[in-house]
């Protein structure tokens, strides 16, 4: 598993940009974007500061999901596919995030 700086992560403007701060502004910087669009910007720079809360999310959610009970293949095919399709979803994101294969 990859190492990354643990949250929580936060934004500042700069002349240059908006740099998304992993380290509460000591020496980690997770990401500096340029100026275009502030809204944009803005929008990207609150997206990368809640990558670590939004990481731990999704193990809990992987973890939650995985640990339901199977439905019966008989009675409801669709919420197995369903469920089974959600994990999927869950743990390719995981892996991405954390630089392993799903």
């Amino acid at each position: 598993m990859s190492k990354h700086t643990p949250g929580p992560w936060g934004y500042v403007f700069t002349d240059y940009g908006i740099v998304v701060d992993a380290n509460a502004g000591k020496t980690d910087i997770a990401a500096v974007t340029h100026r275009v669009d502030d809204s944009v910007e803005i929008a990207n720079a609150k997206l990368l500061a809640s990558a670590p809360e939004l990481l731990e999310a999704l193990k809990e959610a992987e973890s939650f999901i995985a640990a339901l009970p199977k439905p019966s293949v008989k009675k409801d095919f669709s919420s197995l596919n369903r469920l089974e399709q959600s994990l999927k979803v869950v743990r390719a994101a995981i892996a991405k995030a954390t630089g392993e294969q799903s």
